[in-house]
């Protein structure tokens, strides 16, 4: 990984960071992929995007496999949460209102 040389330390201490946290490099982007993907699912500004632009963006080649791996995660899939979790923040804001 060229980011370990970029911030001045070896690629064995980075894996060492990584197992201390009980996790992976590749574990930990996977999760912060769905994480930015869950959390563009239920924002407000990309009600526009498709779930598979959404996926592209936050890095997944594949919708189904994204949807897979989303449902996995989170217990469900992506068009059911930005749903539930989009009415829910309408209703919230509604009830600002």
């Amino acid at each position: 990984m060229a980011a370990s040389h970029e911030l001045g330390f070896s690629l064995r201490y980075l894996h060492e960071l990584f197992r201390e946290a009980d996790t992976t490099p590749r574990a930990w982007l996977y999760a912060l992929r769905l994480d930015r993907a869950r959390a563009r699912l239920s924002g407000a500004g990309y009600d526009a995007h498709s779930i598979s632009s959404i996926a592209l963006r936050v890095g997944f080649r594949d919708a189904s496999h994204f949807s897979r791996a989303l449902k996995s995660r989170f217990g469900t899939n992506p068009a059911t949460y930005r749903r539930t979790h989009s009415a829910a923040a309408s209703t919230r804001s509604d009830m600002l209102m």
